[in-house]
């Protein structure tokens, strides 16, 4: 497994400490480059800042756009509404707030919600 972060410079899970994007290495197509040549994963998923946060297009294309034979999936924030724009630039998505009993990340499954994307992601393929 081989989790590398792309962040705004700070990560919440340590505190708010200085990541490895707070100096001057942040070109995102550059890390996705050297991640696809160096590590051959078999995915790459990209994110927004915390769960249920719509990953953001420009990123989720930078990235696309910069590997060649990984497949890359938008991460977090993925919802019915905004599926079809996200997987008109993503592979795919790992969804999981958008689920939950008013998309709250703590609450059980939605089976009303599952099927409200289902249904939109279908659209969104074709």
């Amino acid at each position: 497994l081989i989790h590398i972060i792309f962040d705004n410079g700070s990560l919440l899970s340590t505190g708010g400490f200085p990541s490895h994007t707070a100096g001057e290495i942040t070109d995102i197509a550059a890390i996705a480059r050297s991640t696809e040549f160096n590590a051959q994963p078999d995915a790459l998923c990209v994110s927004g800042l915390i769960a249920g946060a719509e990953t953001d297009a420009g990123t989720l294309a930078a990235v696309k756009g910069a590997v060649q034979r990984t497949p890359v999936f938008a991460n977090t924030g993925v919802r019915a509404d905004n599926v079809a724009a996200q997987l008109a630039i993503a592979d795919g998505a790992i969804v999981g707030t958008t689920f939950k009993v008013d998309g709250y990340i703590w609450s059980d499954v939605d089976q009303r919600r599952v099927a409200e994307f289902m249904q939109a992601a279908r659209a969104a393929r074709g």
